[in-house]
Order: structure tokens, then sequence, then C-alpha cells
């Protein structure tokens, strides 16, 4: 997931500022890179930033890497 953000910020930081679409549409296309029911989610939170999502995104992650590592009850 943080690889994912990083790669995303890289190529969405190349774009050059005259060029660059709307910040909101950036927000928007960002989960499309994963699959439907995590970008769902994504959305989900109704972000106002591209960086709460990533944020949210990265938190999902770890939650669900928990919740693997955590030993049957």
């Amino acid at each position: 997931m943080q690889d994912y953000c990083v790669r995303f910020n890289v190529v969405y930081n190349a774009i050059l500022a005259n060029i660059k679409r709307l910040k909101q549409l950036a927000l928007l296309k960002s989960p499309d890179g994963f699959d439907v029911d995590m970008a769902y989610q994504l959305r989900e939170g109704d972000p106002t930033t591209l960086e709460d999502m990533q944020k949210n995104a990265i938190s999902v992650e770890v939650n669900l890497v928990l919740l693997c590592l955590a030993p049957p009850s």
C-alpha cells in the first residue's frame, strides 16, 4: 500500500503544474489502483485530501496485517 502511494505521488508530482488537473481529480483516481472493494472503502471515508486518503489506505493495510498475524481465537 505504501509503495503504491509513493509511486502514485512520484507520477502525480512529475506532471507539470500548468497541465495538472484539479487536485480533487487525483483524489478520485488514486483508489482506482486497487480492487473495487478497497477503492470503495477508501472513498467511503470521504477524505478531503489525497494525503488523508493515503494515510487511511496505509492504516487499513496495517490493520489487515495485524489481523492476519493475530492467533486464531
